[in-house]
């Protein structure tokens, strides 16, 4: 019972690194895209 929580746990914990992640990623790309929009400005 123990060892099924625990591995729910770290795939929740997966979950919500990879969502973090791709947020990361999309602001980094926006923050990018700014800087080029602004800089040929």
């Amino acid at each position: 019972m123990g060892t099924g929580t625990r591995a729910q746990n770290m795939g929740y914990a997966n979950t919500l690194l990879l969502f973090f992640v791709r947020r990361f990623r999309l602001v980094l790309i926006l923050s990018e895209f700014l800087v080029h929009v602004s800089c040929e400005n």
